[in-house]
């Protein structure tokens, strides 16, 4: 068995994806949130993923901890994968590859000291998926006036990462997100976007100025995703993120890369653009898929799903007042009572 952790949103995401989940791995995965997930006694041996781990408030962060652990020291032949706080997440990863020199760009949070800040700039929300927020900001006005709207709106500074800009248009005149993932000790490409903007989400809705062949994109993101190849760097990028699985996001240049984060969430359907039966599906969108798929299968090669049991996180009773320091001895100390179930 395959189970997926993740937040609400993130299974929800997958469980309305699951009709398109390939057929030969649909029955062998198990979706289930972190909520349910620190209350329950009955596993299935085989592979867990914590994923959605960037989502993760503080308090979930102990609480996945110490299922990890309990998980880990069942003795169950199962393998975990993506550890709650030793994966670097999006400002401890940008901060690490700052630091040796893999990327030439630094981030803050919005309410540290930003002394040698280099201008323009973008704000991210630390624990979304949305995007930047708002535009470049290319100077210091601009952006107190940006954080003041944001405090004003009810967005905590802590929450919110100011990122210098990185320029990484090609000859061209275009921009280009890669996408590789990491699935245990596989990697697969997922994508090539491109864009005349620096702002560069998905496939659809990138301006591309008329002077570009839509032909030769496409030829160019196909000879990416197919190949058998790929850069030293993104594998070792994975290896100091300690992340198992989760899609990195990325663009050349020069002679390196520059990575902008990786995203441990699932993304187990099929693409909403491009599905089955159109050109650039058969081209090389399913195939990605299909090796995707594969990786994900070999992550439980003996198709184990002997169930163990282990000592919930949290106890029924000690869910109403995990803040206080009886209620965090019960979540993590003591002997299961008799009969105790999930709630």
């Amino acid at each position: 068995m395959i189970t997926f952790l993740g937040t609400e949103d993130g299974i929800a995401a997958n469980r309305g994806a699951n009709p398109m989940i390939d057929p030969r791995s649909r029955d062998r995965i198990e979706l289930a949130t972190y909520r349910d997930a620190f209350r329950r006694p009955d596993w299935h041996s085989g592979a867990i993923v914590f994923s959605d781990l960037e989502r993760l408030r503080p308090l979930e962060v102990s609480l996945a901890t110490e299922l990890w652990k309990r998980l880990s020291a069942s003795g169950a032949p199962v393998r975990l994968l993506n550890h709650p706080t030793r994966s670097l997440l999006r400002f401890a990863l940008l901060r690490r590859l700052k630091a040796l020199g893999i990327n030439d760009f630094d981030v803050w949070r919005a309410d540290e000291d930003r002394g040698g800040m280099r201008f323009p700039v973008i704000l991210h929300g630390e624990r979304d998926h949305y995007g930047p927020i708002g535009g470049l900001i290319r100077h210091r006005t601009s952006l107190d006036r940006a954080l003041d709207r944001l405090l004003e709106e009810g967005r905590a500074l802590n929450g919110i990462l100011v990122i210098e800009f990185c320029e990484t248009r090609g000859p061209d005149g275009l921009y280009r997100k890669l996408g590789t993932f990491r699935v245990g000790e596989r990697l697969v490409h997922r994508h090539m976007y491109h864009s005349s903007h620096w702002c560069v989400k998905t496939r659809h809705g990138n301006p591309i100025g008329p002077e570009h062949s839509a032909a030769a994109i496409v030829d160019e993101e196909e000879a990416f995703m197919l190949a058998e190849n790929f850069s030293p760097m993104v594998s070792e990028v994975f290896r100091l993120a300690a992340i198992d699985y989760g899609g990195m996001d990325y663009a050349f240049r020069d002679d390196g890369i520059r990575v902008w984060e990786i995203n441990t969430s699932p993304m187990l359907g099929l693409p909403e653009h491009n599905p089955p039966g159109t050109d650039i599906f058969e081209r090389y969108v399913g195939r990605s898929i299909e090796v995707k798929h594969e990786a994900l299968l070999a992550l439980d090669p003996e198709r184990d799903d002997t169930p163990f049991w282990i000592e919930p996180v949290i106890k029924p009773r000690a869910a109403a007042a995990p803040e206080t320091g009886a209620g965090w001895r019960r979540l993590f100390g003591g002997r299961r009572a008799r009969g105790a179930g999930v709630s």
